[in-house]
């Protein structure tokens, strides 16, 4: 069985991890800044060493390509009766490209493998394409995309909308970076062309498959002794901020019973929201992370609180009835004469990803003598994108500890190759039989 090479692995990890605005601090490297196009000008020069044509499209998306060959799908070069090796024939430029890849930018100072992993896979399934001699039908693309983690903009996956044909152009000019600054003019300042911004979009007659491998971000594999696992799934994600007003009163003197306590009010939406997802038993989860309590002094009842209620689930129908019940709460609140305001913070719908790639990379792990695991994924991927306009599959390797997004970030380099070796058997079947 064809094996990636775990030491070219770790020395690609490693280089991309030198392209840092702050080493020592975990890393920091945000879309279009100079340690962002340092690693872009890393990867393109890797590329272009395995005779890949590259290009840089309107967003900043990098992509490298090795088209695809009509001497035979996917097998080895079979020597002919002279006892050469046949050389391989272009393959028709018309027939849609096999994606592998994930994002190059990174929240602040995090960890090197989120992102960079699922690049590092592609450029190693390139390698191992090439010294294997086996010939794709199909052209082979990897995809180093910019600005998924939103750290930059505060508006994040703007490279896989883009690639799915949802970016409005007009956004470029509302989201803007800690300098104020705004994304258009960051572009042009990374001789981009936002105006062409239409050109990145993707279709089905161009891009046939799209497999991003990518870190757990999560316990659940490592606590299985499990190396990957595939995704069949990217869960939903609704978060709303609610704002309850009752009033302040001094908190010796008033007796409970005539208190409009907002704290109190705001546990019982809270304890709602918790009951509703445990009754649920299917992977639902509830996060409030964000309170402020008005007027936040000890001897006073709080007359006013905010807080977030965020839901994510791979059931549409989960994180609906979690919000009946809190809407439910927040109804009976009013009737008592709280005030009551609500904003959406976030709202996507899950992502069910290809069932065919899906298959195909559960028959690679078989393949590979690796026991078969699927996830669902609680955070958001460029791939919840991309596969509103493709088949996508997406593929998870270990996270020691479940740490992400912090310098303790860690995968291993065996990991990472029974990821790629996983995917390069999905390639293979996927080019055969699309």
């Amino acid at each position: 069985m064809m094996k990636a090479n775990q030491k070219r692995i770790e020395g690609d990890i490693n280089e991309l991890a030198a392209f840092n605005a702050t080493p020592g601090k975990g890393l920091t490297r945000l879309s279009y800044t100079e340690e962002y196009r340092e690693a872009q000008r890393y990867l393109r020069m890797e590329m272009e060493k395995l005779g890949m044509s590259v290009r840089l499209d309107a967003i900043g998306n990098l992509i490298g390509r090795l088209e695809g060959t009509n001497s035979g799908r996917a097998r080895h070069n079979e020597k002919n009766m002279t006892g050469r090796k046949d050389e391989p024939v272009q393959g028709d430029p018309k027939l849609p490209a096999l994606a592998v890849g994930s994002h190059l930018d990174s929240v602040l100072n995090g960890g090197i493998f989120d992102g960079n992993l699922g690049i590092v896979c592609g450029l190693e399934l390139a390698r191992m394409l090439q010294e294997n001699s086996i010939q794709l039908s199909h052209p082979f693309e990897v995809m180093a995309i910019v600005e998924e983690e939103g750290n930059t903009f505060g508006s994040g996956i703007m490279g896989g909308k883009a690639i799915a044909g949802k970016l409005d152009e007009s956004l470029l000019d509302l989201l803007t970076d800690a300098g104020g600054h705004s994304a258009r003019q960051a572009m042009i300042d990374f001789e981009l062309n936002p105006t062409s911004i239409d050109t990145v979009k993707r279709s089905p007659a161009d891009l046939a498959v799209f497999i991003e491998p990518h870190i757990e971000q999560g316990p659940v594999l490592e606590s299985e002794n499990l190396s990957v696992g595939v995704v069949d799934a990217i869960v939903g994600i609704r978060t709303r901020e609610i704002e309850i007003v009752g009033r302040p009163d001094h908190g010796g003197t008033t007796p409970m019973h005539l208190r409009k306590d907002a704290v109190t009010a705001m546990s019982e939406v809270i304890n709602e929201a918790r009951r509703a997802v445990d009754d649920l038993d299917d992977g639902t989860v509830l996060t409030c992370g964000c309170v402020h309590v008005e007027p936040g002094t000890v001897n006073v009842v709080p007359g006013k609180a905010v807080f977030s209620v965020e839901c994510r689930s791979r059931n549409q129908e989960s994180l609906d009835f979690v919000f009946e019940q809190v809407h439910g709460v927040l109804d009976g609140l009013r009737e008592r004469g709280f005030s009551i305001l609500e904003k959406t913070l976030m709202e996507l719908a899950p992502t069910h990803l290809s069932e065919r790639v899906t298959a195909a990379l559960k028959r690679g792990m078989s393949t590979c003598g690796l026991t078969e695991k699927v996830l669902t994924s609680g955070a958001g991927h460029d791939s919840m994108c991309i596969a509103g306009v493709t088949d996508v599959g997406m593929i998870f390797v270990a996270s020691r500890d479940g740490r992400s997004h912090c310098p303790e970030e860690y995968s291993s380099t065996e990991d990472i190759a029974d990821a790629c070796n996983v995917v390069l058997e999905a390639l293979i079947e996927l080019d055969q039989v699309l």
